[in-house]
């Protein structure tokens, strides 16, 4: 009986760590980056560039309104951004009609390689 009970305690102990290591991995796997435009419960209009940074991603993607991720032109020059990537070239942005929301409250959400790094709520007023 202590055996089993040995045994059973040797794989819970093994579990937790397993487990501790995958958050770890996880937390230090993402992306570093912000959503900065629109801010927070700004108001835009007409043509308006969706803009921020992410450190070494491969894909930035924009969802408005949980609809579909919409591509991000990626790499623009961001001195302010190397103490924190450790280089310059990470600034995204893609340019959308708002007019095509609709005069309401929104919410945008950026992603860096399908982790989110952003998330902002803003008023369309057409």
């Amino acid at each position: 009986m202590r055996l089993i009970e040995a045994l059973l305690t040797n794989l819970l102990i093994v579990g937790f760590v397993a487990t501790l290591l995958l958050i770890s991995i996880s937390a230090f796997g993402q992306t570093k980056g912000t959503l900065e435009n629109p801010s927070q419960g700004s108001y835009t209009r007409s043509i308006y560039m969706f803009s921020g940074w992410a450190c070494d991603a491969e894909l930035i993607e924009i969802v408005v309104d949980g609809g579909s991720g919409q591509k991000a032109a990626y790499g623009t020059d961001r001195g302010d951004t190397v103490s924190i990537c450790g280089d310059s070239d990470n600034g995204f942005g893609l340019l959308y009609n708002m007019s095509n929301l609709g005069t309401a409250e929104h919410t945008a959400v950026a992603f860096a390689d399908g982790l989110e790094i952003g998330r902002s709520t803003f008023n369309v007023q057409v």
